[in-house]
């Protein structure tokens, strides 16, 4: 029991002293490994790391952005991002995330004029890509992270036109079950852009995402 309590303190005592640590030297490395796994470029503010309930960082001002084919908006703009490290890429010398969640984000989905939805675009290139220069075929391949967004704002757009319909106070769960095979969560509050705020109910979506 005391053991315990000891690698609780040591925990609690490095968690506490990172929080002073200059971490902008992280900011490269984690940039690139969640562009690698989200298969678009991503830019962070602030970083943070967490101990206790990680391992992993919690990201400000995360900005993921889009596939040209999409349009220029940012695919997906979140306040804050709780990113948990994959140790088993670790012990391979190679730094991923097996899970990241989002919180206060809006997120873009398109359908472009031709193609399929930029949401299908990227589950298809996550883990191969990690945004311009590169290409899929000069990177490793690296697992799509479980992707979860709580409380946030779903906008949609068709083609370069964004609709007056969204979805407020949305949660998203993308799981990967195998290659290219996901578990789909949606709940969402439809809304309109030219309407006050109605009470139109939750809509739930839950399914397989084949690739």
């Amino acid at each position: 029991m005391k053991r315990i309590i000891y690698v609780v303190l040591v925990m609690a005592v490095l968690a506490y002293a990172a929080s002073f640590l200059p971490l902008e030297f992280l900011r490269p490395p984690i940039e690139s490994a969640l562009s690698r796994g989200l298969g678009r470029p991503v830019e962070i503010g602030a970083i943070h790391i967490d101990l206790l309930t990680g391992p992993g960082v919690t990201l400000e001002d995360v900005t993921i952005h889009e596939d040209a084919s999409a349009g220029i908006e940012p695919f997906a703009y979140a306040a804050s991002v709780d990113a948990r490290l994959d140790l088993l890429s670790l012990l391979r010398g190679r730094l991923s995330f097996s899970s990241v969640r989002f919180d206060e984000a809006s997120l873009n989905l398109v359908k472009p004029d031709h193609g399929p939805w930029n949401l299908q675009t990227l589950l298809n290139q996550a883990g191969v890509s990690n945004g311009p220069p590169a290409t899929p075929a000069n990177l490793p391949t690296i697992a799509l992270p479980t992707i979860k967004m709580r409380g946030g704002r779903v906008n949609l757009k068709f083609g370069d036109t964004k609709a007056v319909v969204y979805f407020a106070d949305s949660d998203l769960d993308i799981t990967p079950r195998g290659q290219k095979n996901f578990d789909v969560r949606f709940s969402g509050v439809p809304a309109r852009t030219d309407r006050n705020a109605q009470s139109l109910g939750h809509f739930f979506v839950r399914g397989t995402l084949q690739m």
